[in-house]
């Protein structure tokens, strides 16, 4: 009898420390998988403030240019910001004035 409650109590000890580590396993992969999803939303949200910001930045450079006094038109507008984002504007006019 008394080896029957001690091999019992093995399996028992065994399941229930696979039921443990699984479950340390899951909330690992979980948080993992926050800390990933936080930084895609940073990059996002930076990204977009960087778009919004380069269209105003074109509308101040088109109304600031010298297009009469002899000037060109402007037509390209490159922007960098750290290394990491890029903004290349083409700018595009309407008639011949």
């Amino acid at each position: 009898m008394k080896n029957t409650r001690g091999g019992f109590s093995v399996v028992v000890a065994i399941l229930v420390m696979v039921l443990i580590s699984s479950i340390l396993v899951l909330s690992l992969s979980l948080s993992s998988k926050s800390i990933k999803q936080t930084t895609d939303i940073y990059l996002k949200a930076q990204a977009e403030i960087l778009a919004r910001s380069a269209t105003e930045y074109a509308v101040l450079a088109i109304s600031g240019h010298d297009m009469i006094h002899g000037g060109d038109c402007l037509e390209n507008i490159n922007l960098s910001y750290n290394n990491m984002f890029d903004a290349n504007m083409t700018i595009m006019y309407i008639g011949d004035n």
